[in-house]
């Protein structure tokens, strides 16, 4: 079970070296572009009960550069390698891996 991370939560601009806030993360299968609906995977974090919740695509991160859900920091994972491209919140792309 892979955790999706960059290789840890938080975010980081590799251009200006701060969090990226209001980023995008796409997650897809690898060697495939996850901007494409048809190419992106479950992703899920697990709730107190352990209980996989899935969420939505694409992932938004908060002020701090980590992802969240319904305004709580949460560590997402995914069931294998992934591809992942990140857009910042002017949708400029500045991140991407077709193999994690």
């Amino acid at each position: 079970m892979p955790i999706i991370t960059n290789p840890n939560p938080q975010y980081i601009n590799p251009k200006t070296g701060k969090p990226v806030f209001n980023a995008n993360i796409y997650i897809g299968k690898t060697s495939t572009d996850p901007l494409k609906p048809e190419n992106r995977m479950a992703v899920y974090w697990l709730n107190e009960s352990a209980e996989k919740i899935y969420l939505p695509q694409p992932l938004v991160t908060n002020g701090a550069g980590v992802i969240e859900y319904e305004g709580m920091p949460v560590t997402v994972w995914t069931d294998n390698a992934y591809s992942l491209v990140i857009l910042d919140s002017r949708k400029a792309q500045i991140y991407k891996d077709f193999y994690v």
